[in-house]
């Protein structure tokens, strides 16, 4: 089951993805906002800290940190947003992420 918090600040997100799809989440986003640019991976943001029972906070080099707004979870997998539209994807099973500028 998917679930969001602070819906309001999701937008159109929840509506790009499918709780039946496979296909991790980002990858969902990716294929549903081709338009905007896709999901383009930011691999120099550091992830701070987060998790099941933590708030995630991302660091950009030599920018402040930034501070989880809401998540959406399904399973092992969590899409955290933040300020200035940066999107968060992590996988909790594999320890994987991802993180890029949706807006």
């Amino acid at each position: 089951m998917i679930h969001a918090t602070n819906s309001l600040l999701w937008g159109f997100v929840p509506q790009m993805l499918n709780e039946a799809d496979p296909m991790p989440l980002w990858e969902q986003i990716h294929n549903s906002y081709a338009h905007g640019g896709g999901w383009v991976d930011m691999p120099q943001f550091e992830l701070i800290k987060g998790g099941a029972n933590t708030e995630f906070v991302i660091q950009y080099p030599c920018d402040p940190k930034m501070y989880e707004l809401g998540r959406i979870v399904r399973g092992d997998e969590y899409l955290a947003l933040f300020d200035y539209s940066f999107m968060l994807w992590f996988n909790a099973a594999t320890g994987e992420k991802k993180i890029a500028r949706i807006d």
